[in-house]
């Protein structure tokens, strides 16, 4: 599955809205990589699978984690201001369905570490399931793969690519 230097991963079309519709946004944030990074992920969308490989895993691993904070961004928050302060603070849209913690200095935080607002953060779940990508006790729900049991499990809540916000 995974040799030094050269991920190949296949993800199959599994006629489910939800999980078909993970794929397709997994696939447009890969293609967005491409787009603005120089075609680093090889990348290929058919009637039924999605099928990519990389052959610079820490690079790819940065960019993903950096695409899901901006998506985080852009997507899922907005910015608006206090009535009764006057001061800019973020608020979840109404129509995200990931539960929120308490507002850290007028930050949103959700409950699920992956939408963290820290690239960082992000990189180190990114960086545990590719480590031990194909092996480990938990599958992902998108790409059927084994990955490390440090990792929360996928679930459908806590999977950003099964998300309908980052539509």
């Amino acid at each position: 599955m995974a040799e030094e230097n050269n991920y190949r991963v296949s993800m199959p079309r599994y006629n489910n809205v939800w999980f078909d519709n993970g794929l397709v946004n997994f696939y447009l944030i890969l293609e967005s990589i491409n787009e603005y990074h120089g075609n680093i992920i090889d990348l290929h969308l058919y009637p039924d699978r999605l099928e990519y490989s990389v052959s610079d895993m820490e690079r790819f691993k940065e960019l993903l984690a950096n695409r899901i904070v901006a998506l985080r961004k852009n997507r899922m928050i907005v910015d608006v201001e206090d009535k009764k302060t006057s001061v800019k603070k973020e608020v979840k849209k109404d129509h995200i369905l990931i539960q929120e913690g308490s507002k850290i200095n007028g930050k949103v935080k959700f409950k699920e570490q992956v939408f963290e607002d820290d690239a960082g953060e992000i990189l180190k779940i990114i960086d545990d399931i590719y480590k031990n990508f194909g092996s480990g006790k938990n599958k992902c729900m998108l790409c059927g793969n084994q990955y490390g049991s440090r990792t929360k499990k996928m679930q459908q809540a806590s999977n950003p690519f099964l998300q309908n916000s980052l539509n």
